[in-house]
């Protein structure tokens, strides 16, 4: 059984990004947070482009680098890899 992950949340000093599949990322805004939360985001993921691209061919490493992995999907379930920083940045963009 292969696992997908998708829309992996990574979050540094400078700015929140989600990375995609298909090797783009895009910087995080409130939008991006509700869409992110959305309970139908599994299913419209994977027609997200982002306007700036990762480098390398894993997209889990990739991600290492651009910041702290705090979330992603796998499976078109919402994995939170650290709580803390996933909950600092949700109220930071949706004031939750």
């Amino acid at each position: 059984m292969i696992l997908m992950t998708n829309a992996i949340m990574v979050d540094n000093n400078a700015f929140t990004a989600v990375l995609l599949q298909d090797g783009s990322w895009i910087h995080v805004d409130r939008e991006v947070m509700q869409d992110y939360l959305s309970a139908d985001a599994a299913d419209y993921l994977s027609n997200w482009h982002g306007d700036q691209y990762w480098d390398g061919d894993d997209i889990m490493t990739a991600a290492g680098e651009l910041g702290e992995v705090i979330a992603y999907y796998r499976d078109g379930k919402l994995i939170i890899t650290d709580y803390d920083a996933f909950d600092r940045r949700k109220e930071f963009f949706l004031g939750e």
